[in-house]
């Protein structure tokens, strides 16, 4: 939601917008934002960020253009077209889950193995930051959700295998403790968790029965 009220949501539907739209504070449609989106996603769109700033809005998910799994939009819901060509088709595969670094660019986790292993971050024009591409390769097969630590720029994904909750350095070094910790629960899947700020506990939502479906 953003601060005047309005409403963005992102999924599998075609109307009123086509895989991304915005609804007014009251629940109406905002026909102009979402005609400005207009078919400039092809597939279905799974998690979004909003810039607080720019009022940009970054989604990420399963389509092919305007550029492969991650796009860019302006506040007013049309394309970025110079962030959508920096991006061009870096992605193989779908993105889940999508938060900003302390740094101010964003991290991106999914199922891809291009450029890297389910996990990237990158800048705000779209450059990929290579040094982290290596340090996470092969790290997770599959990523749904990301958090930043704001103090130390810790990376804590959702994913599906055991350990359900995976943390890393800012840099992409496994953080061998915490790793280990949450692995002897024996739980298989996570979908999402919530980072209490007061306690620094981590309640999450997740389940060793079902496959996560997108």
């Amino acid at each position: 939601m953003a601060d005047n009220g309005a409403i963005y949501t992102v999924g599998a539907f075609t109307a009123p917008g086509r895989y991304f739209a915005r609804f007014a504070a009251d629940g109406t449609p905002d026909a102009a934002f979402n005609q400005n989106v207009g078919a400039a996603l092809n597939g279905p769109a799974n998690s979004i960020w909003i810039d607080e700033h720019s009022g940009a809005i970054t989604v990420g998910g399963e389509f092919t253009t305007p550029s492969a799994h991650l796009a860019r939009f302006h506040a007013d819901g049309t394309p970025d077209t110079a962030f959508n060509e920096a991006i061009g088709d870096a992605f193989d595969g779908a993105i889940y889950g999508i938060a900003e670094d302390v740094n101010g660019g964003l991290v991106v986790a999914g199922m891809f193995t291009t450029p890297t292993d389910s996990a990237m971050k990158l800048s705000q024009d779209g450059t990929l930051d290579e040094e982290f591409a290596e340090a996470v390769r092969g790290q997770m097969p599959v990523a749904y959700f990301v958090d930043v630590t704001p103090e130390t720029g810790e990376l804590t994904f959702a994913q599906s295998q055991n350990p359900p909750l995976y943390r890393m350095s800012a840099d992409g070094a496994p953080d061998t403790a915490f790793n280990a910790a949450v692995q002897a629960t024996g739980i298989r899947t996570a979908w999402e968790f919530y980072r209490d700020p007061d306690t620094k506990a981590w309640p999450s939502r997740w389940t060793s029965t079902r496959t996560p479906v997108r």
